[in-house]
């Protein structure tokens, strides 16, 4: 410790990530906080630094991306004061938020610059009894005595696969021109095209005006303006000496900070890291990834990842507060530094670990279920999850048809779950095969999946079912089903012919409304003896088919004389007497 009003020597420094620090600010070491300030205004003056900047763009896949906040220069116990929740990330320190993967497409351009150095007029002279006379000792370690001014700000980008090359070129190019402080480079319409491509632009600094920025165009020309303009530049960090110091030889008992950077330290560092980065990954993967694939189905089972993810959060959150109290209590030396290889190791705890496996199952398998329903789809399949459709244990068969069938007449539904599917695969196959199969021969088929997995219904048997109308027809005279096919539950039809179509119980009802005597009554017949002919010759040679009798007049030979022309049995609901009049009745 040097004298009572020199420089101490003790002096720490912290990047300022919460920016209402001033001079006269008491800083609480153990948990890297502000804790208030002196109630007097302290006098300072501010001297200009003279040191190079700091500029570099990084690759994704490069080491130091590892460790975001080592890279932006926040030193170690500052650090795993942010990670384990002792002080709000806010300013730069926020980037530990970063939601997106770091990868071989995502760049990182990071810019650190000091300009002035704000300390005291006298130095600490005329602090020494404004601290004495406070109260502090329950709630801070440290005073802020000097504050470096400047900027830093790491910008964050997600590049184009098919444009990475061609936008590292140009970001060269801006790095450049920061770095020399060269004229402005001016952004042609082609380059502002291939830069619009990033994907995103995610900026963190202690400006807060260049966080709202999302286009790299315009984060390099707000820091060309900052290059030159000091008065936007705001706090970078905070110079804090020891309260003690300031009392000279008459240091009360105060508390002495007791952690120091040992492998053990280290290991938690790494342990929190890997473990937010898991989290992060993990919930890209369900709510971006799985969201994506799944396009609204099997919302059931979604939400029940997402109920998961949810779990894991908060059994992070208390492995976070108990390694936080650990950290805590060291450095307060409540408990020897030694104790911490009892608490952290690489392993997470065990719950952790399962629900973290038991999600990563979950999603593996709604991954392949998507496969599954993408070969179905790709075949001719309709897929259903039975689930949806509220189809539940305690459901007759016959409830069950009903839900499913509805009132289609050409449904053939395949009954399956995974867990039959899986114990049979050769006998899933030949289920399948055999639909397509059918599906071939009659184009009218309506092919259906009915997934059982995720519904409480027990399925005691993969089976392929048929509509009422197919079984029925299966059963008639006319169909001509193979009686070797014994593995199926019900035999599918055959195609029909036009002779002998399967029957329907779907119907139209059509008006036909016009004036009396326009026809209507003979394009009924018309129709029906169209449907009932191949072509014009059948239905010469034929006998016509008269549905309703009807009468018409028309003239014959050359003197154009008026004949009246019938068709069908005589009928109490024609008239034919009544000229003007529609000769049907009702």
């Amino acid at each position: 410790m040097s004298d009572a009003f020199g420089v101490a020597q003790d002096n720490i420094e912290r990047i300022a990530i919460d920016q209402r620090g001033s001079i006269g600010s008491f800083y609480d070491r153990y948990e890297d906080n502000i804790k208030g300030k002196l109630g007097e205004k302290v006098k300072t003056n501010f001297h200009k630094i003279n040191q190079p900047m700091i500029c570099m763009l990084t690759h994704g896949h490069a080491p130091e991306c590892e460790n975001l906040l080592k890279l932006v220069g926040i030193n170690h116990q500052l650090r795993l004061s942010i990670s384990l929740e002792m002080t709000r990330a806010t300013g730069i320190a926020s980037l530990i938020n970063y939601s997106q993967p770091i990868d071989e497409h995502t760049r990182l351009f990071y810019i650190y610059q000091e300009s002035n150095r704000e300390l005291t007029k006298d130095h600490l002279r005329h602090l020494k009894n404004p601290v004495r006379s406070t109260n502090f000792v329950s709630f801070a370690t440290h005073i802020v005595t000097e504050i470096i001014w400047g900027f830093h700000i790491l910008v964050i980008l997600q590049l184009p696969a098919n444009q990475a090359k061609q936008i590292d070129v140009e970001l060269k190019k801006l790095l450049e021109s920061i770095i020399h402080k060269k004229y402005m480079v001016q952004i042609n319409s082609q380059q502002r095209t291939l830069l619009d491509q990033i994907v995103t632009t995610t900026i963190y600094s202690n400006i807060d005006v260049l966080t709202k920025l999302k286009k790299l165009e315009y984060v390099y020309q707000t820091i060309r303006g900052l290059q030159n303009n000091y008065e936007l530049h705001e706090r970078l960090k905070y110079i804090l000496t020891p309260i003690e110091w300031l009392y000279g030889y008459y240091t009360p008992n105060l508390s002495k900070f007791y952690l120091s950077e040992t492998e053990e330290i280290n290991i938690l560092e790494y342990y929190l890291i890997q473990q937010a980065s898991e989290l992060k990954v993990l919930n890209i993967r369900v709510n971006h990834d799985l969201f994506e694939l799944l396009q609204g189905i099997y919302k059931i089972q979604f939400k029940k990842i997402q109920d998961k993810l949810t779990q894991l959060q908060v059994l992070h959150m208390k492995d976070i507060e108990r390694l936080h109290n650990v950290v805590l209590n060291i450095r307060k030396g409540v408990i020897l530094e030694s104790s911490i290889k009892k608490e952290v190791s690489l392993d997470s705890p065990k719950e952790i670990q399962q629900l973290n496996t038991n999600i990563i199952i979950d999603i593996e398998h709604l991954e392949s279920k998507m496969k599954l329903i993408k070969k179905l789809k790709d075949a001719g399949f309709e897929y259903c999850d039975v689930e949806e459709l509220g189809i539940q244990d305690g459901l007759t068969t016959a409830k069950i048809n009903d839900v499913l069938f509805g009132t289609e007449s050409n449904k053939v539904i395949f009954f399956s779950n995974d867990t039959l599917k899986n114990n049979d695969q050769v006998g899933w196959t030949e289920f399948y095969s055999q639909m397509l199969a059918e599906k071939e021969k009659n184009r009218q088929l309506h092919l259906v999946y009915a997934d059982f997995t995720y519904s409480t219904y027990k399925l005691e048997k993969m089976a392929i079912n048929l509509s009422a109308d197919m079984k029925a027809y299966q059963n008639s005279p006319n169909s001509q089903s193979s009686k070797s096919e014994t593995k199926r539950k019900a035999p599918l039809p055959p195609s029909p012919s036009v002779q002998t179509p399967l029957p329907t119980n779907e119907f139209i009802n059509i008006l036909l409304l016009g004036e009396s005597g326009v026809g209507k009554s003979t394009f009924i017949n018309a129709f029906a003896n169209y449907l009932n002919f191949q072509n014009l010759d059948d239905a010469e040679k034929g006998e016509p088919i008269v549905i309703i009798p009807v009468s018409f007049m028309m003239t014959i030979n050359d003197n154009f004389d008026e004949k009246l022309i019938k068709f069908g049995e005589i009928d109490s609901n024609e008239n034919h007497n009544n000229s003007g009049q529609s000769v049907t009745q009702q």
